[in-house]
């Protein structure tokens, strides 16, 4: 027993430990932004107008393009500030891009890139874009508080500039802080009577950026007051009925629950041999009802511990892959050796190497995952399959989610049960 158990940990510990291995290996090196320059023009409708540039060098990276967020909720104390952006234009290279806009939290998420393609190396986007409702009366002054880079890169900005121009003889005062949000730390500043100039002291790692606070003479800019944007129950309460948002939240309810009362509960046997002959056994009762709990020793039918993953989370997920490749070497499919690191602070990486052994008996998702793995060779390192594997991953995973309904484990695919509903 006590062997049986050590086994059963050193598999445990191996699988855990590779998938670190593997996920260290699969990791990209970081790529940067050169710089980050915007030109704000404030009108005196109260509009702004922002006009931004920013230079990325991705390196030898394949990216597909970066996410720009841009808020537009702003709180200071209990006071929280809302503005609208319009009039969007966003260019990639001089040319128009593809650009998906959100709204996630407080900030207007741009996801610009093609899906489809992949670059690498310098890159500039140019963001284009009016706001309204971000100038904020105060007793004897006007002022603009604006996030110019926001706070959610991953990368860090070697340098970004600011220019902020505004009617003449209009600005009385400026700042600039850069760091985390909340830092109180200066940037350099240069104020005259119609502009001011900011720029960064120091690089902005990720999760800094450059905030500007820009004052002005009371009345010479209009002020737009922006409301609090509608949530969805604030437009059904505004319906002319709550009785009719009533009966319909009651209907709604209802019809969810007659649709898990009739497919969503699990079917059950209160023998230990159900599910036979693609018999589901009846539904499992609503408040009684236990199923007999069977001690085993070994995985249920020899199964191996993809499938038994599978069963376990109803989810293929890449650890069970993880486990296919340590289980296949188990069995002597495949040998795995360390490579050592070339320089001191170099990565160490993995060599897995096919043996000459019949590979016909196996399951589909095995045979797959040996073909993906080594269709270049007999030998294939982990950090080679970073930017090649991802089509063969994902073959691997829609076999397993088949073998584990081949076996009658489950009616349908639990994946796509999930989609559905």
């Amino acid at each position: 027993m006590k062997k049986l158990f050590f086994v059963l940990y050193l598999v445990l510990f191996s699988v855990f430990s590779f998938k670190f291995l593997v996920s260290s290996a699969f990791a990209q090196d970081s790529w940067v932004i050169n710089n980050f320059d915007s030109n704000i023009n404030i009108l005196k409708n109260g509009q702004v107008q922002v006009d931004e540039i920013i230079g990325v060098d991705f390196g030898n990276l394949d990216k597909h393009g970066i996410f720009r967020y841009i808020p537009y909720v702003y709180e200071n104390g209990d006071k929280t500030t809302y503005t609208n952006i319009d009039n969007l234009d966003v260019l990639q290279d001089s040319k128009k891009a593809t650009t998906e806009i959100t709204h996630d939290g407080h900030n207007l998420t741009l996801k610009i890139g093609d899906a489809g393609k992949t670059i690498s190396g310098v890159h500039t986007y140019e963001i284009r874009y009016t706001v309204s409702g971000v100038i904020l009366p105060y007793k004897d002054h006007d002022e603009l508080y604006w996030n110019a880079t926001g706070n959610n890169w991953e990368t860090q900005i070697l340098a970004s500039k600011v220019r902020v121009n505004a009617p003449d003889g209009s600005i009385i005062n400026a700042k600039c802080y850069e760091g985390p949000t909340g830092s109180t730390n200066l940037c350099n500043t240069n104020i005259s009577s119609n502009y001011v100039t900011f720029s960064n002291k120091n690089t902005l790692y990720p999760s800094y950026g450059i905030s500007i606070v820009v004052g002005l003479k009371k009345g010479v800019v209009t002020i737009i007051n922006v409301p609090k944007p509608k949530t969805f129950l604030d437009k059904i309460f505004s319906f002319p009925s709550e009785l009719t948002f009533g009966l319909s939240l009651l209907a709604g309810l209802g019809t969810i629950f007659f649709l898990w009362l009739k497919y969503g509960r699990d079917y059950w046997s209160s023998g230990i041999s159900g599910y036979k002959n693609n018999n589901k056994g009846d539904a499992k009762p609503l408040l009684s009802g236990n199923e007999p709990t069977i001690v085993e020793f070994t995985p249920p039918e020899n199964l191996p511990p993809a499938i038994i993953g599978v069963l376990i989370d109803e989810k293929a997920d890449t650890l069970d892959v993880t486990s296919t490749i340590i289980d296949l070497a188990s069995r002597g499919f495949i040998k795995i050796t360390e490579v050592p690191k070339k320089w001191l602070f170099g990565k160490v990486d993995y060599k897995l190497k096919k043996q000459n052994k019949d590979i016909s008996k196996l399951y589909k998702y095995e045979k797959d995952l040996m073909d993906g793995l080594f269709e270049d060779g007999d030998e294939v390192t982990i950090s080679s399959l970073k930017t090649t594997f991802y089509d063969n991953l994902m073959k691997v995973k829609e076999d397993l989610y088949q073998e584990v309904v081949d076996k009658k484990f489950f009616f349908d695919n639990p994946e796509k049960i999930r989609q559905k509903y």
